[in-house]
């Protein structure tokens, strides 16, 4: 299997066009404006496949202080 970045050089309502290297693919279209897509070939077949995005980073989680005023209620008759 090989992934690469390829890029649209036609795209419309019917087909999308993509340099794979040295040669012209004719895939469906992909119904988006892209200037590039990552594509897959694997036994002879070319597939769209989504971009790797880089692993979410973990936020740093903190634990909300809670402060309790008190308060002198006095009642006064």
């Amino acid at each position: 299997m090989s992934m690469k970045e390829c890029p649209v050089i036609l795209n419309n309502d019917a087909v999308t066009v993509i340099q794979y290297g040295d040669k012209k693919v004719q895939i469906p279209s992909i119904k988006k404006d892209v200037k590039t897509v990552m594509i897959d070939y694997k036994d002879g077949h070319y597939t769209v496949a989504k971009k790797q995005e880089k692993p979410a980073q973990k936020k740093k989680t903190t634990k909300k202080k809670e402060t309790v005023e008190k308060t002198d209620k006095t009642e006064t008759l």
